[in-house]
C-alpha cells in the first residue's frame, strides 16, 4: 500500500512539472504575525512555504477577503485555499490541522465589564474580524444578533482602533494577533496589554489547507507532518516571539498521562 502511494505521488509531481504549473495558493488579508503587510511573510504562510518547498513545486500567493478567496476556490481559480474549515468549503480536500487560532473578547480594562460566558457579548457593541459568523459557528451567529450594534472587518488593526475609540465595547480577535499590534504598531504605543480584559469565552479553532486535488493534499500532509516534528515548525513562532498554543495543548495533555 505504502508502495502504491508513493508511487501515485511521484506521479502527480510529474505531472505538475511537466505542466510547469505554478500552484495558485489563495490567502486571506494581511494579519500580522501570521500573514504580514508583505504578503511574503508570517507565520502561516512560511509553514506553508517550507511544507511546499519540500513537495518542491512552484507556487503564487494570492490575497482577498476570506469570502472571496473560497469563491475563487470554488470557481477553480484557486489550487489551494488557506486558513480554511470544511464547513466554509466542503468540496475542497483538506490537510490536517497547520495553525490555530484562539480568539477572546477584549475590552478595555477601565470599563470593568462583566463577561463570563459567550453569552454576555450580547450586551456589548461588537467589532469582530472578518467572516467571524461562518468561522465562529452558528450560536456565536445568534447572539450577536442581539447585539446593538455588530460589525465585521477584513483588517484586525481597524478593529484596535474601533475599541481605542470606544466606538465599540468589544472586538472578537485572536489574542496574539492583538498583542502583536499593541506591542509592535507606533500608532497604539500609549498602550499596554496590560490596559485590555481577555475574556476567555471561545473554544480554540484549529484550520487546514484546502486543496482542488487530493494527490497534492496527501503530499502536503505528508510533508507537514515531518516539518512540525523538526525545530524550524517551533522557530517560526519564536522569530516573532509568540506561543504555538498547539504545543501548550500538547505539553498539558503529556502531563496529565501518568506512566
Amino acid at each position: 500500500m505504502k508502495f502504491i502511494f508513493t508511487i501515485l505521488i511521484f506521479f502527480i509531481s510529474l505531472l505538475i512539472h511537466a505542466n510547469n504549473k505554478t500552484i495558485r495558493i489563495g490567502i486571506g488579508l494581511p494579519k500580522p504575525p501570521f500573514i504580514m503587510e508583505d504578503l511574503k511573510s508570517g507565520i502561516e504562510l512560511e509553514i506553508v512555504e517550507e511544507v511546499f518547498k519540500k513537495i518542491n513545486i512552484k507556487y503564487s500567493f494570492s490575497s482577498a477577503p476570506q469570502a472571496r478567496i473560497q469563491e475563487l476556490f470554488r470557481s477553480k481559480l484557486l489550487d489551494v485555499a488557506i486558513t480554511q474549515k470544511k464547513e466554509n468549503i466542503p468540496e475542497a480536500h483538506f490537510s490536517d490541522d497547520y495553525v490555530s487560532f484562539q480568539n477572546y473578547a477584549i475590552s478595555l480594562k477601565q470599563k470593568n465589564f462583566q463577561i463570563l460566558n459567550l453569552e454576555d457579548i450580547a450586551n456589548y457593541k461588537i467589532a469582530a474580524f472578518h467572516n467571524a459568523k461562518n468561522l465562529l459557528g452558528e450560536n456565536y451567529s445568534k447572539i450577536v444578533e442581539k447585539s446593538s450594534f455588530y460589525n465585521e472587518f477584513p483588517l484586525q488593526i481597524d478593529q484596535i482602533k474601533m475599541l481605542l475609540a470606544k466606538r465599540v465595547d468589544v472586538i472578537i480577535l485572536e489574542k496574539r494577533i492583538f498583542d502583536y499590534q499593541i506591542k509592535k504598531n507606533l500608532e497604539f504605543r500609549s498602550f499596554t496589554t496590560k490596559d485590555f480584559n481577555y475574556h476567555n469565552v471561545f473554544k480554540q479553532n484549529a484550520y487546514q489547507v484546502g486543496f482542488q486535488n487530493i494527490l497534492l493534499r496527501d503530499q502536503f500532509n505528508k510533508e507537514l507532518k515531518n516539518f512540525k516534528d523538526s525545530k524550524k515548525y517551533q522557530e517560526i513562532f519564536k522569530k516573532y516571539a509568540l506561543k504555538n498554543i498547539d504545543e501548550n495543548i500538547k505539553t498539558t495533555i503529556l502531563a496529565e498521562i501518568k506512566f
